[in-house]
């Protein structure tokens, strides 16, 4: 069992749970109220759902902003109980030398429990996407394969591309996972690194349209190359150890 060892960056001493100031909130993309085809593979029941407008953080939060959260006394020291957290965990199909990968600020953060992040989340005045404001941000209104569309991944949008071709230069180092690495890759609302990690956290609501994700504490949105946005699911232990999150602020 491995622990989980957050990098402390330097930061400003601040009083217990007072929230980051307004230049050192995570950036955030505003999406519009739309009506969303919700669903995922092809075959798949589809259903269309009204969407209220909302801000989304712009990349998953990072191990940097959630130290942050830490220093402030608004979160727990992310000392993992939940198994392996070496980096397989945090990215994907690559082991450098058995390295842990957590320990560069601008990775995103994985391997805390749930209520930990949703603990960041309410610190920083917001909560998880549910599924449908996950989908919106992600893909748009409509289906699509991709965040960036249905062309497969390049080296320039995304580094898993190096997971399905032989000798491509991305993917091979942590700085390839970091937040913000590939712009090109960004959704057509504006976020990016969707699922920069094998899946993403979701906040559970009676009114979404997967069983998975009405029960429970949280569900993940998973997917791969050259899979795609695949699904949701409920929470299980590898799951939840792989996985990142990034938080939403209803517009007033």
């Amino acid at each position: 069992m491995c622990r989980l060892f957050i990098l402390m960056v330097t930061i400003a001493a601040c009083s217990k749970g007072t929230p980051p100031s307004s230049g050192e909130m995570p950036e955030t993309a505003a999406v519009g109220a739309a009506t969303l085809t919700s669903g995922f593979a092809t075959g798949v029941l589809r259903s269309s759902v009204n969407v209220d407008a909302f801000r989304i953080t712009r990349h998953p939060i990072t191990v940097a902003q959630y130290a942050q959260c830490v220093a402030a006394g608004a979160c727990e020291v992310a000392s993992s109980t939940m198994g392996d957290c070496s980096s397989p965990a945090v990215v994907p199909a690559v082991q450098l030398n058995g390295a842990t990968a957590t320990l560069d600020p601008q990775l995103p953060l994985t391997c805390v429990p749930i209520g930990a992040a949703k603990s960041y989340c309410a610190w920083i005045g917001g909560r998880l996407p549910t599924e449908d404001q996950w989908l919106l941000s992600a893909r748009g209104s409509t289906p699509i394969r991709y965040a960036w569309g249905n062309v497969a991944a390049t080296c320039d949008n995304h580094p898993g591309a190096a997971w399905k071709t032989p000798s491509p230069a991305c993917g091979t180092t942590f700085a390839d996972f970091e937040v913000g690495a590939h712009p090109k890759g960004a959704s057509p609302t504006s976020i990016e690194d969707v699922l920069l990690t094998r899946a993403e956290l979701l906040d559970v609501s009676s009114k979404s349209s997967s069983a998975a994700c009405r029960v429970g504490d949280a569900c993940v949105v998973t997917g791969t190359l050259p899979g795609g946005i695949e699904g949701v699911a409920s929470v299980t232990e590898p799951i939840a150890r792989a996985a990142s999150f990034r938080c939403v602020m209803e517009e007033q």
